[in-house]
């Protein structure tokens, strides 16, 4: 965070800014062109294209290996809290490019857009993302191959929106690897006396699924109150 100064009637104020890590990006699906929802959009990561790291690497490997990821943030969150993750891994798929030949490892991020809804406080807000979300993986997945995997990074309320996810008919259940979860509230209700969000949490704990329980990979990073997404 910095602080900079801006003069009202000649008293200098200061102002909290908080500055995210750049990353290139486009748009997969705007406002209104996925289910005609006026508010969220997802957009992709394009880094390793716009560095000319995949004409670096590609042209002389024999395999290619494609990790794909999608980021759901939490409460008014949006795709601009993925870049410290996404240039993680872009930077380890680099570093795996460049140790050995005979694979050419790249990553696909996908963001999705919430910033305007506070999933925090209405169990009908998370439904509405957990559609959404459902609805984009499904089309999204549907131009990889058929073998293609892929994994979830959701920040705080973003997993209960991508476990609601699965829960849909049109999510690829089959096809979701990991599962990763940050300062994410599992067990109870943020919101101590919503009880709509507790039977939505109970909903996701104890309905079960075959392929989800026993052939995905669930980490649940904890943070804290000072957590720096939640910043």
């Amino acid at each position: 965070m910095i602080l900079y100064q801006a003069f009202h009637a000649g008293v200098p104020i200061l102002e909290p800014i908080f500055l995210y890590e750049s990353m290139m990006s486009y748009n997969i699906y705007t406002p209104g062109q996925l289910l005609g929802h006026p508010l969220y959009n997802v957009r992709k990561s394009a880094r390793m294209e716009s560095e000319g790291l995949i004409a670096k690497f590609k042209n002389d490997r024999e395999v290619q290996e494609t990790a794909v990821y999608f980021f759901i943030p939490g409460n008014m969150g949006g795709f601009i809290q993925l870049p410290p993750i996404s240039n993680s891994i872009d930077n380890y798929t680099t570093y795996l490019n460049e140790q050995q030949n005979k694979v050419f490892y790249t990553s696909h991020m996908y963001g999705f857009d919430f910033e305007s809804q506070p999933s925090a406080f209405s169990a009908n807000i998370i439904r509405d993302q957990a559609k959404y979300v459902a609805h984009a993986i499904s089309k999204i997945m549907d131009t990889y191959p058929a073998d293609q995997k892929f994994s979830i990074i959701a920040h705080s309320m973003g997993a209960l929106v991508g476990y609601l996810a699965t829960h849909s008919k049109k999510f690829p259940i089959e096809k979701l690897a990991n599962f990763f979860s940050l300062a994410t509230a599992l067990e109870e209700s943020p919101q101590l006396f919503n009880g709509e969000i507790t039977e939505l949490l109970r909903k996701i704990t104890t309905t079960y699924n075959e392929h989800l329980w026993n052939n995905v990979v669930h980490l649940n990073f904890h943070g804290s109150a000072r957590d720096q997404l939640v910043d």
